[in-house]
């Protein structure tokens, strides 16, 4: 069983892939059109290249995020055995690259329980999952995922390659 925080940031990184490779294809037109329309073998890429350039993006925009602050509001509600029980917790995040994240709790409402097992076990979660270690470990390369190409489309803004992607 994986830990939380290694699941969170798994979860985070396989929604966010189906973005980027549509992103990460795009290209600026620079040239004249051409009359000629390419064919389908001349302009698709192989799997290999785009994730390479996958990769290559996500650590561009992985290097070039120095930092940013926001604010969070967390609600959680329980329907159980015992009840309903919910919670809300509003917090500040302060995040500076390579790897630091703090959180200042501004209010925290409901039940103490929830607050205490999902909200901060959370944002523990969240700041483990920053280590160097973890990072390694859910990467987008080639040596945590193995990227099979799905699908390719030549939309209005350049080509879009539909991968699937296993951990």
């Amino acid at each position: 069983m994986l830990p939380t925080a290694m699941k969170t940031h798994l979860s985070v990184a396989l929604l966010s892939v189906q973005f980027l490779i549509c992103v990460g294809s795009w290209q600026p037109v620079t040239a004249q059109v051409s009359n000629t329309p390419a064919t389908e073998h001349d302009s698709v890429l192989t799997t290999e290249h785009v994730v390479n350039k996958l990769v290559q993006k996500s650590l561009e925009r992985a290097h070039a995020l120095t930092a940013y602050r926001g604010t969070r509001i967390y609600r959680v509600e329980h329907h159980g055995f015992s009840g309903a029980k919910s919670a809300e917790m509003t917090v500040d995040v302060e995040y500076r690259f390579p790897g630091t994240k703090e959180f200042r709790v501004r209010s925290e409402t409901g039940s103490r329980l929830l607050i205490e097992r999902v909200f901060y076990k959370l944002l523990q979660s969240e700041k483990e999952a920053l280590t160097e270690e973890n990072q390694a470990r859910v990467a987008l390369n080639n040596d945590n995922y193995r990227f099979t190409l799905a699908g390719y489309e030549n939309i209005q803004t350049g080509p879009c390659y539909v991968l699937f992607v296993e951990p």
